[in-house]
């Protein structure tokens, strides 16, 4: 659940850095093939980087150098004295469930949004179907009813009746259609209409959406015009008044952005424009350097526990390397040590009586086994507490702090002589 939510949170800031930049930086550049290929970029970028665990920062387990364990030869050849896991079980807090109700209106979102493009997809096929089909300069032209708009989907121009196949305006939106043909712009406008059943909520989708369907008309428009602009602008104000075509199209009759595509047709182009293209490759690094960063923090609480974790082996390894180096530790004795003057099994219930489920840790939902490990010394003393295998490192820091406030025990002996003995005990917290 936490790489879903770290998912459409990046996925959802991409998107907006990418609405922001065209909107603010490139919508007035007439180099409409890379604004094309910006936003399309910007969405593939914000679907995809995501999905990477770029850990290009050093998270702060890898910064640490750990010192490899130095161990008494006699490890290989005894197994450690293994405790009893130990259970601890602790009330999680009632809360008001939240996830699981924004779990629902997403998925529910989804399902709505869906099953309306479905349905626009279905609407159009519907057409292909019912009317009649021309295939005219290499074009196939589906007959509309009279009154509707001309668009084009998929490789297929729909025109209202009457069409005048000679007619010089008629000519003119053919060509245009056909350069939405050519270039594929349908598969664009599908490809953006997913994007927008997965981030419905998002109003950054719906601006990319109209800044790149501006995009497309002003390709068509300028491959279509040539050296005539004045007449191809005639053309557009001619067909002002019409009806608009279904949504899921390229149309060549957009009244709502017809004052811009007059302006787009005759402005000339902007020669510092290349500048601001070149902002684009920081923009990308900052995308892959917010998905390395945030990539750190959702491992924080697992790096926390693991950076936790190797400190205190890293400290007590060299408090071993030292230990090792002038006794050695024992795993089975001839007189075991005994807690309390009774055996070692007692010590897990003494342990057990004496952990406290951390409020912080039942706030947070954490749980999870926790397995130390230690030495009862030759005087007794329980020292060089490992956390061998940790949970959370609230959870790791109770362990600890019980053990480490252990009463005296009475050392083992080999031999008449007092050892050092190593004992590991799982500890599974539980919440219920």
């Amino acid at each position: 659940m936490a790489e879903l939510i770290r998912y459409l949170l990046l996925a959802n800031i991409f998107l907006l850095a990418t609405s922001l930049f065209f909107r603010l930086i490139l919508a007035r550049e007439k180099w409409f093939r890379f604004n094309r290929s910006v936003l399309l970029g910007g969405m593939i970028s914000a679907l995809i980087i995501p999905l990477f665990q770029l850990d290009l920062l050093s998270s702060p387990e890898k910064a640490l150098i750990i010192i490899p364990e130095v161990i008494s030869t006699f490890q290989f050849a005894k197994p450690d004295i293994i405790l009893q896991e130990i259970q601890i079980i602790g009330t999680a807090p009632k809360v008001f469930p939240w996830i699981s109700i924004m779990q629902i209106i997403y998925l529910g979102g989804i399902v709505c949004m869906g099953i309306f493009l479905v349905h626009k997809i279905t609407k159009i096929n519907h057409l292909q179907r019912s009317l009649p089909m021309k295939w005219i300069n290499n074009l196939f032209v589906s007959l509309l009813p009279q009154g509707n708009s001309v668009f084009s989907f998929l490789g297929i121009i729909y025109f209202p009746v009457p069409f005048e196949r000679n007619d010089i305006t008629t000519k003119m939106i053919l060509k245009h259609e056909r350069v939405h043909i050519e270039q594929k712009h349908s598969w664009d406008i599908l490809f953006i209409e997913i994007v927008k059943v997965l981030f419905f909520y998002n109003p950054s989708v719906y601006s990319i959406k109209k800044h790149l369907e501006l995009t497309h008309e002003y390709l068509a428009d300028s491959a279509s015009a040539g050296s005539d602009k004045k007449k191809y602008s005639l053309a557009l104000f001619n067909t002002f008044f019409q009806v608009p075509g279904l949504a899921l199209s390229n149309g060549f009759r957009r009244t709502s952005t017809l004052k811009r595509r007059f302006i787009m047709l005759e402005s000339a182009s902007n020669p510092w424009a290349g500048m601001k293209y070149s902002l684009i490759l920081p923009l990308l690094i900052a995308f892959i350097y917010l998905s390395s960063l945030t990539t750190v923090n959702a491992q924080s609480k697992i790096g926390e526990v693991k950076t936790q974790k190797n400190i205190i082996q890293t400290e007590n390894s060299v408090k071993q390397m030292n230990a090792d180096n002038e006794e050695k530790i024992f795993f089975i004795v001839e007189d075991m040590p005994s807690f309390n003057g009774k055996g070692i099994k007692f010590f897990k219930k003494w342990v057990q009586e004496s952990l406290v489920y951390p409020e912080e840790a039942k706030l947070k939902m954490q749980d999870g086994t926790v397995t130390a490990e230690f030495i009862i010394s030759m005087d007794g003393e329980v020292k060089n507490i490992q956390i061998k295998s940790g949970a959370y490192k609230i959870l790791n820091d109770e362990v600890i702090r019980v053990l480490e406030s252990s009463p005296i025990w009475k050392p083992g002996k080999q031999r008449g002589k007092p050892v050092n003995i190593k004992i590991k005990i799982p500890v599974h917290f539980v919440l219920k």
